[in-house]
């Protein structure tokens, strides 16, 4: 054999070598496309939550009351006067103890 000829034969294989690394490369590309997809399906991405939006239109009473200086928040003073008289009048009727009645049974 002569180096013509040799140097023919190698260059055929380099070309031979170089098409089948052109296809796997090609393959792996599809296949790692085809992994991601998988892969997405999978796990999907968790959106972000966010917290309830709660809406209500104020009733004709709520404009009312609002109009007359009315909140929603209670009075502090008013809830404490109107327990302090409620637990004192039930203590002086010797109907109820001053403990709350689920903390008597057992």
């Amino acid at each position: 054999m002569d180096i013509e000829q040799q140097m023919a034969r190698d260059e055929r294989a380099m070309e031979r070598i170089a098409t089948a690394l052109d296809q796997i490369s090609k393959s792996l590309a599809a296949w790692c496309i085809l992994e991601s997809a998988k892969f997405d399906k999978h796990y999907p991405v968790k959106a972000n939550v966010r917290d309830a939006t709660i809406t209500r239109t104020p009733s004709d009473e709520d404009k009312l009351l609002e109009s007359l200086g009315a909140t929603d928040e209670p009075l502090e003073e008013w809830i404490g006067l109107r327990e302090q008289q409620v637990v004192l009048e039930k203590i002086a009727q010797g109907s109820a103890s001053p403990r709350p009645s689920g903390a008597d049974k057992k």
